[in-house]
């Protein structure tokens, strides 16, 4: 059930790897010229995936297991459980 998980999440996890990547460009010089470089958009990519797979799987350990378990775990209209 956990890997189903994981391909639930979508694109939203290679967006974020991306926005992170376009952001650190200005902060560390090397990132700027590697953005620049034809050879370096390629290195950038390959890091974009691995830092992709690692947001994935912080995901999927915050997201609930199965549909049974989201409901236990709002609280209840009235502010008390009876």
């Amino acid at each position: 059930m956990r890997r189903a998980t994981v391909f639930a999440l979508g694109i939203m996890p290679y967006i974020s790897a991306s926005i992170v990547f376009q952001l650190a460009g200005p902060v560390f010089p090397i990132i700027e010229k590697m953005q620049r470089d034809e050879e370096g958009k390629k290195t950038l990519t390959q890091w974009t995936r691995y830092v992709t797979v690692v947001l994935c799987l912080f995901q999927a350990m915050g997201s609930p297991s199965s549909p049974s378990s989201s409901p236990a775990q709002s609280p209840t209209p009235g502010g008390h459980s009876g």
